[in-house]
């Protein structure tokens, strides 16, 4: 027999949940935009080091959203967009 379902627990369940999920995908972004789609937004970083790396991941997971359209804004590889509003 299951025990009576209590609202506050559903509630914070699927919050958990969300919650995971959203990391799972900025953890998915990160490694992405660090190796690959980091360079649209800065040249550097495709020479960047292990220890670049290992700094900016953390934020680039917790921020995927915002790193998301900065990339996708991003003309190309090296271009500046100087006098654009971002």
């Amino acid at each position: 027999m299951n025990p009576p379902s209590d609202p506050f627990v559903t509630f914070v369940q699927i919050a958990v949940l969300l919650g995971v999920i959203y990391l799972l995908v900025g953890a998915g972004f990160a490694l992405w935009f660090i190796f690959k789609g980091g360079a649209r937004l800065d040249p550097a970083v495709k020479t960047g080091t292990w220890g670049f790396r290992i700094l900016v991941f953390p934020g680039t997971t917790a921020l995927w959203p915002v790193m998301l359209l900065k990339t996708l804004r991003a003309e190309s590889p090296g271009s500046t967009s100087e006098g654009d509003p971002a």
